[in-house]
């Protein structure tokens, strides 16, 4: 026997414990009668109810709890593998790690509202490959393409400024890293979906940009950050938040360069995004991708499960049924 939602049998101890209680409170109830008169007087004064009854009706109500709580579990078969095909889009997720994404001109920064945001994002799709690339001032795999979301999520939990040892912001590399996972003899549609502040650092984004279109890859821009800038906050040796400053001593504004990335969408046919006070629009964003056309990515085996909670629940109902229509009282003898 398999379950579908197994958290929900840890209820069944509250239905126990409730049992326990109810014996208690009639004990405790019995022994409080039997102060104030004798057990034949109690028992002439009781005479009219069942005792044997009231504990059935309970026990049917118990009974029919538990039967609930077992329905809400899932009970269900178990699971017979199956084979399923896999249709969607090739999508590698460009996430920008250098230090101006720790600006805090989005809460908690720029870079940690960015991978929360794309965690919603990767649990929406459905039957897309995605890949990951990293990048600052050089760019890295951190996961090629795959159906596994789970992986995909726990590599964006953890890249982080330390990810990549080189300083900087290189768009152009981070384009050029994402194309090569692509497959040439994918036929479907390929997304790149690059997050970033959009400054660059003498990488030719817009070169990299018209190289993508040329291999039919399509790139998503969203910026983060604000265009007024924002202080990069660095901590110190000794944990002390320091501002990051250039050669010549002044505190460094990070500046979000919208024209950068409206460009390389414009180019490649994609669309830019804002990322206004750090929260993306998921749905609009994927709705965009699903509009696209979409190929067989893979094949894959799913365990099918057969529910049973229909029985349990039935036979909750018709204890709940018999309880409401049986009485405590004693049925009198006619004489």
């Amino acid at each position: 026997m398999n379950w579908g939602n197994p958290a929900m049998l840890r209820w069944l101890e509250a239905a126990l414990l409730m049992g326990i209680l109810f014996g208690a409170v009639q004990f405790q109830k019995r022994r409080a009668l039997e102060q104030f008169a004798s057990r034949a007087r109690l028992g002439a004064m009781t005479s009219g109810v069942s005792h044997v009854k009231r504990w059935l009706r309970f026990l049917l109500f118990l009974a029919a709890l538990a039967l609930v709580i077992v329905g809400l579990a899932e009970p269900q078969s178990a699971g017979v593998p199956v084979e399923v095909q896999h249709h969607g889009v090739d999508i590698v997720i460009a996430v920008d790690v250098s230090d101006s994404m720790l600006a805090q001109d989005i809460r908690p920064s720029r870079l940690e509202k960015a991978k929360l945001e794309l965690q919603d994002l990767v649990e929406t799709s459905r039957g897309d490959r995605i890949g990951v690339v990293a990048f600052a001032g050089e760019a890295y795999t951190q996961v090629p393409l795959t159906l596994d979301r789970g992986a995909v999520k726990l590599f964006l939990k953890a890249v982080s400024p330390e990810s990549i040892p080189v300083p900087g912001t290189a768009i152009g590399n981070a384009i050029r890293a994402s194309m090569a996972l692509f497959d040439s003899q994918f036929k479907g549609e390929k997304v790149v979906l690059l997050l970033t502040d959009g400054e660059d650092h003498g990488s030719d984004p817009l070169g990299a940009a018209q190289q993508a279109a040329q291999s039919g890859v399509r790139i998503y821009t969203i910026g983060f950050g604000s265009p007024e800038g924002e202080v990069i906050p660095m901590k110190s040796g000794n944990d002390r938040v320091q501002f990051k400053k250039d050669l010549t001593g002044n505190v460094v504004l990070s500046k979000l360069d919208e024209k950068t990335l409206v460009e390389v969408a414009r180019i490649t046919g994609g669309i830019y995004f804002r990322s206004a006070k750090g929260l993306l629009n998921v749905e609009k964003i994927y709705q965009s991708i699903l509009s696209l056309e979409k190929q067989k990515t893979g094949t894959g085996t799913i365990l099918q499960y057969d529910p049973y909670y229909q029985t349990p629940v039935f036979l909750a109902v018709i204890l709940i049924l018999l309880g409401t229509i049986m009485s405590d009282s004693k049925r009198e003898t006619r004489r």
